[in-house]
């Protein structure tokens, strides 16, 4: 039996109403969850309508999630480029990831599915923070080989 991800997103806290936009008038920057730029009118659907919500299913399985985590990640290290993370942000941004996800928001109420959800939420915030440390390693070394004589 597949662990469902859809289940434990935990849609009680929204911070905004539903949008719609015309998507040929809309430019989004290439990271997650970007403030769109709108060339036109944006229409708000009201909290309180119920009967109009939309439901977001983003991923149906672990490999999905698994590989848009990749791309995602890829994109934060260009969105973050100023940012210089050490070593202790490695390793205490994930756990604090996994503790506000399972406890905080209440993953552990879904069982199994809210466990794995917090883990995989702790490994991008891991895998986002390492690939930040890999590319500020890569140019780096870009730059001392670059003033290095032959």
């Amino acid at each position: 039996k597949k662990i469902q991800l859809q289940d434990c997103h935990f849609p009680k806290r929204r911070a905004q109403d539903s949008r719609f936009m015309n998507r040929d008038l809309t430019k989004w920057a290439p990271y997650v969850h970007a403030i769109p730029k709108v060339d036109g009118r944006i229409i708000y659907l009201p909290k309180s309508k119920k009967e109009l919500a939309i439901i977001h299913i983003a991923d149906d399985n672990i490999s999905t999630r698994l590989r848009k985590i990749n791309e995602y990640t890829d994109n934060e290290v260009i969105k973050r480029k100023g940012q210089n993370p050490g070593i202790a942000k490695l390793i205490i941004s994930p756990i604090w990831r996994f503790l506000h996800y399972y406890i905080v928001k209440g993953g552990f109420r879904y069982g199994l599915s809210g466990f794995v959800i917090s883990v995989i939420n702790a490994h991008y915030k891991f895998m986002t923070i390492a690939k930040i440390l890999e590319s500020k390693r890569e140019n780096k070394e870009l730059v001392f080989n670059k003033n290095q004589k032959h």
